[in-house]
């Protein structure tokens, strides 16, 4: 579903429902990732807004993957892309078995500086550690999935938003960063185009959920975070970048696979 605002939010019209030009007939379920989507700002795709969705292939068992959504006219009309690659589909092309490990859900998505988009996809792969898969063509493809080694992940929901702070491109991501359970929230920043993480903050050092960020317009960074897994309250915080990058740290890593 589709519903628009014209007030800032005060008044909503009716909601437009999508199906008929972004579901397959052969999907049992579709869901838009939890989060946020984004309008890209640079490169041949500029004003593209770009939302990310994830979807069962078959009705049971659910063979979750993910795409992005995407329309060029100002959300009156939308497309949709494909997923990125993963080992284990079966047949590579139109699945009709995808083995546990190869599903893909809830992602969030940040533009870089060149116009290319960096996904940030939950995953249940048993390495328990975060996925990401890059598009160089506004969201309509991705390619080949890898993991970040430094950043544990229990299966959940990872926020994650690009800015532009006093000058410098940064990519934030918040999740729980544990291989346990949903636990111990923790903020990082990435000054190279999400290629490495080394600033973090652990917000909660107990229980964390879901979790949404924007960049706020005097300049921090607005967290909205479940801090139960009975998911009775949603808190809010703000933090500065310089509050993150104030402290480096370096945390051991796992050997790189795909």
């Amino acid at each position: 579903m589709l519903i628009k605002s014209t007030d800032k939010g005060l008044n909503w019209d009716n909601p437009v429902c999508l199906n008929s030009s972004i579901k397959d007939s052969k999907w049992g379920f579709i869901g838009a990732c939890p989060g946020s989507g984004i309008k890209l700002s640079s490169g041949a795709k500029t004003g593209r807004l770009i939302f990310p969705i994830y979807y069962g292939l078959r009705t049971f068992p659910l063979n979750l993957t993910f795409s992005c959504v995407y329309s060029d006219d100002g959300g009156n009309s939308w497309s949709l892309g494909k997923p990125p690659l993963i080992k284990g589909r079966f047949p590579k092309k139109n699945p009709l078995f995808v083995p546990q490990r190869s599903w893909l859900s809830e992602t969030q998505l940040c533009e870089l500086e060149n116009g290319n988009i960096l996904a940030f996809i939950r995953n249940h792969h048993p390495k328990k550690r975060v996925m990401c898969s890059l598009s160089t063509d506004g969201g309509e493809t991705f390619g080949k999935v890898f993991f970040l080694n430094n950043i544990p992940q229990p299966i959940c929901q990872i926020s994650a938003i690009s800015f532009l702070h006093n000058g410098i491109k940064m990519v934030a991501i918040l999740n729980a960063a544990s291989e346990k359970k949903r636990e111990k929230g923790t903020l990082r920043i990435s000054l190279d185009g999400g290629k490495t993480f080394p600033y973090f903050k652990i917000i909660a050092e107990n229980e964390f959920a879901y979790s949404s960020m924007a960049y706020l317009g005097d300049g921090t960074i607005g967290i909205l975070y479940e801090d139960t897994l009975k998911h009775e309250c949603i808190k809010f915080v703000k933090f500065a970048p310089e509050d993150i990058l104030s402290s480096r740290h370096f945390e051991p890593s796992l050997p790189s696979t795909n």
